[in-house]
């Protein structure tokens, strides 16, 4: 059977994530003596429906294949139609988490796919097209779902898939026809994974030890490989390591399992086996797995970033979680993990039911006077089968599913907190985010022909050089390098802003005239409100705006502006002296000592304020982008409320 499987663009020739899965389907099926083709759209910029177009008129497949996670539904819908319209005869099937969650709600949102793939594909694919071919009932092949053609509206589920037990017998991964050999080479320092991408040299493999999680974070879904921790031998792991290495020079290693090596004497014997290739390798770990002898055994072997998933600070959160970890156990782990010179990858992410701003404060007041470790953040994702989906549909904060998943959002306000309190939430850990963070010292920033934008920077921590490339061209992006000795993270001291536009440069002018003429307060407040709105990110109108607050009296509001100034000019270490003294006078102490340290740590390496990276967009994309910042910077503030000192609860918040 001629099979053509569409892969769902991620991304046009950058980083982004392999779908391994896919690999393992298209390789049953080879091995089943299928004819299969894999279209990838990640590596090209073409549009996709020219993409699909292209393929399906070159090979005439009789089954096409589509499949992703649950927010994939929109572009699964329109390639199922467009397929659909092309080749009318072809049987559409659908498979992947977007499926097995919700099999039910996918038949209803395309009407043009005919049958759905529930868990583990590989056996269910190979006996679906032995059936297809040979035109016998689908009845018999499990884990499939379809509509019953007898009863309108009713959806037919087949007896469910046993998950694959010995993972040995599956074949190795279709790289080639994923198409690794461009995968490999896609991504820059920064990209793929923290300290794993050394240069453009670096060549990337995606692999899987095992499959599956016994742990059940209540926002996780594991609906597609389930909860049975279930391992492959390490000798095939190796002979698909050792022929992807023989055939496209690979030199670095990406676990994509979910939880690596349990087992101690398994980990052992992949550092033992690992270390004579020289290879960097980069995984995934729990807490309770890390120790300080077996960290030294890893980066002894190469490895050089490990990925602990922390999530909050909030002993309330974790626990709401079910993280199974203390806040007191992250610390340790975090602290060893970072003592022993290798890379961490970790997020706090905001907006778990049991969320509050009291929760949230917590975790960025953690993260603020621990900025060494560079975590990510983000919102929570709402994703179909886990836990906390659930409860918002029961709760029916998520409405009808098929319309939820078609938005492409899966951040919503789950908490109990007014959508007031949960914007300012969001407000207060993007201005954490930008505003804490240890820096290198920034040594020259050059375009260069082929790699963009070029930051080079000493290490904080080692001394040694780095480089960041492309920087990014998104205005408030963080620029991040993973130190290439020490393995370490740390920013580039430089923010990336939207170039000042005409109206934005006449209103800074205009600005600067009044307060040379000593125009009176309203006036000037009115200037800065107008060249804010403008120009968000100008440093010159927040200072001015301490300093008017200052003059009405209003320390609150003044040391609330500063937030902001520090936030533009996240590298300056004067502003962070400045709100380190304001705290103390407002009898906030606590607060104080982080920017004080902030300020220690950018003295300490020379560093007097923040480079600037302006970006040019088209007029649409800089009305929306402009939009944004404002919302970053929290422009709804009443700037004329000078005569309403700020509440020292909400500064606490702020701070």
């Amino acid at each position: 059977m001629k099979i053509l499987i569409v892969v769902c663009r991620q991304s046009t020739m950058r980083s982004y994530h392999l779908p391994l899965g896919i690999g393992y389907v298209s390789a049953c099926l080879k091995r089943a003596g299928h004819a299969v083709e894999i279209l990838n759209p990640n590596h090209s910029c073409d549009p996709l429906d020219a993409l699909v177009a292209a393929a399906v008129a070159k090979h005439q497949p009789e089954m096409v294949a589509l499949g992703g996670m649950a927010f994939h539904l929109r572009e699964i819908k329109d390639v199922a139609k467009l397929v659909r319209q092309l080749l009318p005869s072809a049987t559409i099937v659908v498979g992947g988490p977007l499926v097995s969650t919700q099999p039910e709600v996918v038949l209803s949102a395309i009407p043009e796919m005919d049958i759905g793939v529930i868990g583990e594909g590989e056996h269910t694919s190979v006996e679906l097209a032995a059936a297809l071919e040979a035109k016998t009932s689908l009845a018999e092949v499990r884990g499939l779902a379809y509509r019953d053609s007898t009863q309108p509206g009713q959806v037919v589920k087949t007896q469910p898939r046993p998950i694959e037990e010995n993972l040995d017998a599956l074949p190795w991964v279709d790289y080639e026809g994923l198409g690794l050999d461009v995968w490999s080479k896609l991504h820059k320092p920064g990209e793929c994974a923290p300290a794993l991408i050394l240069d453009e040299n670096t060549r990337v493999m995606p692999v899987m030890t095992s499959r599956g999680c016994p742990y059940a974070c209540t926002f996780c879904c594991h609906e597609a490989a389930g909860r049975r921790y279930r391992l492959r031998s390490l000798d095939s792991v190796f002979g698909e390591i050792e022929e992807a290495r023989a055939r496209w020079g690979i030199n670095a290693i990406f676990v994509y399992d979910d939880l690596f090596c349990l087992q101690r004497e398994r980990l052992e014997e992949f550092c033992r086996r690992i270390e004579p290739m020289g290879m960097r390798w980069e995984c995934s770990m729990t807490v309770g797995q890390i120790n300080p002898d077996m960290l030294k055994m890893m980066k002894k072997s190469g490895c050089c970033c490990i990925s602990i998933g922390v999530e909050s600070m909030s002993p309330t959160v974790l626990e709401s979680m079910k993280k199974k970890a203390t806040r007191e156990q992250l610390e340790i782990a975090l602290a060893q993990i970072y003592e022993a010179e290798i890379g961490l990858w970790s997020n706090l992410i905001f907006g778990d039911p049991k969320e509050s701003l009291e929760t949230v404060t917590e975790s960025l007041e953690w993260y603020s006077n621990h900025a060494q470790y560079n975590f990510r953040f983000a919102n929570i994702g709402y994703h179909p089968g886990s836990r906390i989906y659930d409860e918002a549909r029961a709760s029916g904060r998520i409405g009808d599913p098929a319309t939820y998943l078609l938005s492409n959002r899966c951040e919503i306000n789950g908490t109990a907190m007014s959508q007031q309190d949960f914007v300012t939430s969001r407000v207060l850990a993007n201005r954490a985010q930008l505003s804490f963070g240890h820096a290198g010292k920034l040594l020259d920033i050059t375009a260069d022909p082929t790699k963009g934008v070029v930051a080079c920077c000493l290490c904080p921590y080692c001394g040694a050089e780095g480089r960041l490339y492309p920087l990014p061209q998104m205005p408030g992006s963080l620029c991040s390098i993973n130190c290439p000795k020490c393995n370490r993270a740390y920013r580039v001291p430089a923010v990336v802003h939207l170039k000042e536009s005409a109206e934005g440069a006449k209103a800074l002018e205009a600005l600067q005239l009044l307060e040379c003429s000593g125009a009176p307060v309203p006036e000037l407040e009115a200037a800065c409100n107008r060249l804010l709105t403008l120009s968000p990110w100008n440093g010159y109108a927040w200072n001015l705006l301490v300093g008017i607050a200052d003059h009405c009296g209003n320390s609150p509001l003044a040391a609330t502006f500063l937030e902001n100034a520090i936030v533009v000019d996240p590298y300056n270490p004067s502003l962070f002296e400045q709100m380190a003294t304001r705290l103390a006078l407002l009898g906030l102490p606590s607060a104080r000592e982080k920017y004080a340290r902030k300020a220690r740590h950018l003295r300490s390496l020379g560093i007097l304020l923040s480079g600037r990276l302006e970006v040019e967009f088209p007029p649409a994309e800089r009305k929306y982008l402009l939009e944004q910042q404002v919302f970053e910077l929290n422009l709804g503030l009443f700037v004329a409320s000078f005569a309403y000192p700020c509440p020292k609860e909400s500064l606490k918040a702020a701070s």
